[in-house]
């Protein structure tokens, strides 16, 4: 297996990895940002930007005993944690960090059978007492054609309504068809955790309550505060779900955060 290996985000240019079933793809660079797409659809908001890539899908977490957090990639939280290693290879992309005590494995991968992804966190705790974590994830939905959220991202957004399917713990996504020749599109996010939880699935598609006044997607205000579990008719939607996972002394726990894209 041909693996290409960077040890750290910050590569004079980005270094990137795609994985695509023909139909559903990715794009993910060694910093951990990039863009998924359906056909020409994009699921949520990217910009082609080597110097600031502060777009994609993006994973929050935080340590509660000593309210320090960190994100799974170098992006959005810009920081590489004591180790950090981005590895690609044919059907993957891996990246592998360490913060304290905390070691964080992500992988991303693609489905062959169905137009949705799989990225899956591994936390494991090396220390000697119980971690109780926070794991929240993040994308700005646009379920459009990268020029047409280019041009008119407010515009576009307007389109874009959201809710969360209790009985599934999803979040659903869809933009409303402009006219009849217009195909409809779904979008749909879960989370599920294979090891210990506290409280509920917490859920927001509202970015001016995940971000806050004055602050941005590197230090969000939701990091610090239960997210509201907004849905609904949103101006700024977005897709995030969180939940409090317990790992103990060398246990590891793994949360699985799913993407997939359908016509109903």
């Amino acid at each position: 297996i041909i693996e290409r290996k960077y040890e750290t985000a910050k590569t004079r240019i980005p270094e990137v990895q795609l994985l695509s079933n023909r139909s559903y793809s990715v794009m993910i660079s060694n910093s951990g940002s990039g863009y998924s797409k359906r056909g020409k659809q994009y699921i949520y908001r990217w910009r082609n930007d080597s110097v600031e890539e502060n777009k994609g899908m993006f994973f929050y977490i935080k340590d509660l005993s000593n309210n320090k957090w960190w994100s799974a990639g170098y992006e959005p939280c810009q920081s590489e944690g004591d180790y950090y290693e981005a590895v690609f290879s044919e059907n993957k992309a891996k990246f592998k960090r360490q913060d304290g005590n905390i070691i964080t494995s992500t992988t991303v991968c693609v489905s062959s059978e169905e137009d949705a992804e799989i990225r899956r966190l591994a936390i494991t705790n090396k220390g000697k007492t119980d971690k109780i974590l926070e794991v929240t994830s993040y994308m700005e939905i646009t379920i459009a054609p990268f020029d047409a959220d280019l041009v008119h991202p407010a515009f576009s957004n307007l389109f874009v309504r959201t809710e969360f399917n209790g009985e599934y713990g999803c979040l659903l996504a869809s933009r409303r068809r402009r006219s009849e020749k217009e195909n409809e599109c779904w979008i749909m996010h879960h989370m599920i955790v294979d090891g210990e939880t506290e409280g509920n699935t917490e859920y927001e598609t509202s970015r001016v309550n995940f971000i806050g006044r004055t602050r941005d997607v590197h230090n969000p205000e939701a990091i610090n505060s239960p997210l509201k579990n907004t849905a609904g008719d949103v101006l700024d939607p977005v897709m995030s779900l969180r939940r409090r996972i317990k790992i103990k002394p060398g246990k590891t726990v793994r949360v699985s955060y799913i993407t997939a894209a359908a016509d109903s």
